[in-house]
């Protein structure tokens, strides 16, 4: 029998990644930590478990969302971890993930941005950057998005990220309940069952 104990999915005393009703996925295990949208910690940031986020931008975070603001020309993004050689963060090579969330943004475009690595090679695109399909507005619009990729079979090493294109120095974009799950269906926002512990 399957049990919600308030942190996690629990059928015969074990957490389940994935949950079915008519064939169809309704629960996917949120695979990032920090998501819940009432901490008030600055402190805790979003990212992959057992990992600290890359930042390029100002971060801050409020009760409702998390921003970057664009303070070079350079880049700004928000990677969920750290580009580490040798890190794939629990993710499994040849496993489907989706990413998804809500986001807003000021300026520019906001795309996915992954790369990985294998034990031979450098940092290598995971597909093209995908336009997350954002609309500009003045920060206060939230757009649900979902994106599915796959971990190349050979990568020892992963990072992936919102990245904002055509932006402008003083430019920001914010997003909130952050979903990473195994598959390729978007399952609606449950916070990781480390957030309660």
């Amino acid at each position: 029998m399957s049990t919600i104990n308030g942190k996690a999915l629990v059928k015969d005393g074990k957490e389940v990644d994935k949950v079915f009703s008519n064939g169809m996925q309704v629960y996917g295990r949120n695979l990032l930590t920090g998501t819940i949208n009432d901490i008030k910690s600055t402190n805790v940031k979003t990212s992959m478990q057992g990992a600290n986020p890359n930042i390029l931008g100002v971060y801050s975070r409020t009760d409702s969302y998390e921003q970057v603001t664009a303070s070079s020309s350079v880049e700004t993004y928000y990677r969920f971890m750290m580009p580490n050689k040798g890190s794939l963060y629990g993710l499994t090579p040849g496993e489907t993930y989706t990413l998804s969330g809500s986001a807003s943004l000021t300026t520019g475009v906001l795309k996915f941005r992954a790369q990985y690595m294998t034990a031979i090679s450098g940092w290598i695109s995971l597909g093209n950057q995908i336009d997350l399909g954002i609309p500009i507005s003045d920060g206060s619009v939230f757009t649900t998005f979902s994106y599915t990729f796959t971990i190349p079979v050979g990568a020892d090493s992963v990072f992936f990220s919102l990245q904002n294109y055509n932006y402008t120095v003083g430019s920001l974009f914010r997003f909130k309940h952050m979903k990473s799950e195994k598959g390729s269906i978007a399952t609606p926002w449950t916070p990781a069952p480390e957030d309660y512990i």
